[in-house]
């Protein structure tokens, strides 16, 4: 059962270095595959059913064997699992591939069970045996001199002592147990050891050193946190994402008039603050998505952003529009600077207040 398991793997794996598979067997031989093409070929629908065919019969004979595991020897299982790699090797699908695997796992079991009902058999203890041997040791199988009959003759009675004084005769009712503890001994008998003394007998035992104690601390009342809402901030960081769109908007509007255009760049970059520079291009995305502004891209490849009028507000909202990805890197945001010298930002420089945390704060 051990090599079942290992032969398939090093036997596919081996099939896949070299670019060679096994087919089914033909003449006691195994086909083998030239090349890759032909390893991945799909099998026609007549072959997986012939081998899902097979599969359910063998499944039920794996069945019959583990429910009648008393009539079936180690030979018959063995026989069973050549026959399952045979039929394994033309497996060339995942669907057959789940027949065999349950297969297997009902051969196990099998196999299992008839381990174990082997090694139960072979630590059989007979315990006629034993009591006979036992009473052969006791001296119970030997004739009691109290069973003599006062009728037997001299000669006899005489033969019987003379036996007698030349072998033991059982002691007692119960036998010669004497005997039978001497044949133990050999096996327990041992010096008897001292085992609780590690040390000497004279021990002079030291006397626990106790210091002086400390006076404990008086506790002091406990005093919680002064609470401080992260909440309240200043008008400007109340903002949110609506409000700092309208602010775009409102930039576009007075920077660019109805229908102008400008470069995407010289709107959305901040000179001074690459972290900013991010935020516009996020911000003018929203704006772009309400209908206000429209990204275009030359002939030349200049990407420019036009400014929508509010006319033809409706009209954008019916058409199909396209979703990019906007990637601005450090680099990119340093070479659109250095290329449309920009010094100055469109969009005004947002200045974001910070709050200093106290010590003895709690800031929920």
């Amino acid at each position: 059962m051990s090599d079942a398991g290992p032969s398939r793997l090093n036997g596919h794996s081996a099939s896949h270095r070299n670019g060679q598979t096994q087919d089914r067997r033909s003449s006691g031989k195994r086909k083998l595959f030239s090349g890759v093409d032909e390893i991945f070929e799909k099998q026609s629908i007549e072959e997986k059913a012939r081998l899902g065919r097979e599969y359910r019969e063998m499944q039920a004979e794996a069945d019959d064997m583990k429910a009648n595991q008393a009539n079936i020897t180690a030979n018959d299982l063995a026989k069973h699992l050549t026959r399952q790699q045979a039929l394994f090797d033309q497996v060339r699908d995942t669907g057959t591939a789940a027949l065999d695997a349950r297969l297997m796992l009902t051969t196990a079991d099998t196999a299992f069970g008839l381990a174990r009902k082997m090694k139960l058999d072979n630590n059989d203890f007979d315990v006629d045996d034993f009591i006979i041997k036992l009473k052969s040791c006791l001296g119970l199988d030997r004739p009691d001199m109290d069973n003599i009959s006062e009728d037997e003759d001299e000669d006899q009675l005489d033969e019987s002592l003379e036996r007698a004084s030349r072998r033991r005769v059982r002691d007692g009712p119960l036998g010669d147990w004497e005997k039978v503890g001497w044949m133990a001994a050999k096996y327990s008998r041992r010096v008897p050891g001292v085992e609780f003394m590690y040390g000497p007998l004279t021990i002079q035992h030291k006397k626990r050193q106790i210091g002086p104690r400390q006076r404990k601390k008086s506790l002091e009342p406990e005093v919680r946190p002064e609470e401080i809402q992260t909440q309240q901030k200043s008008k400007e960081d109340a903002k949110d994402t609506a409000s700092l769109v309208k602010e775009v908007i409102n930039v576009l509007r007075k920077t660019v008039p109805p229908g102008g255009t400008i470069n995407y760049f010289r709107f959305v970059i901040n000179p001074d603050d690459y972290s900013q520079t991010v935020e516009n291009v996020f911000y003018t995305s929203f704006m772009v998505k309400e209908g206000h502004a429209g990204v275009r891209v030359l002939p030349n490849g200049e990407i420019i952003l036009e400014h929508v009028n509010e006319d033809e507000q409706e009209s954008q909202a019916e058409k199909v529009r396209n979703q990019a990805v906007v990637e601005l890197d450090m680099d990119t945001w340093e070479e659109a600077k250095r290329l449309f010298n920009i010094k100055e930002c469109v969009i005004p420089h947002r200045r974001h207040t910070t709050q200093v945390m106290t010590a003895n704060g709690w800031y929920t």
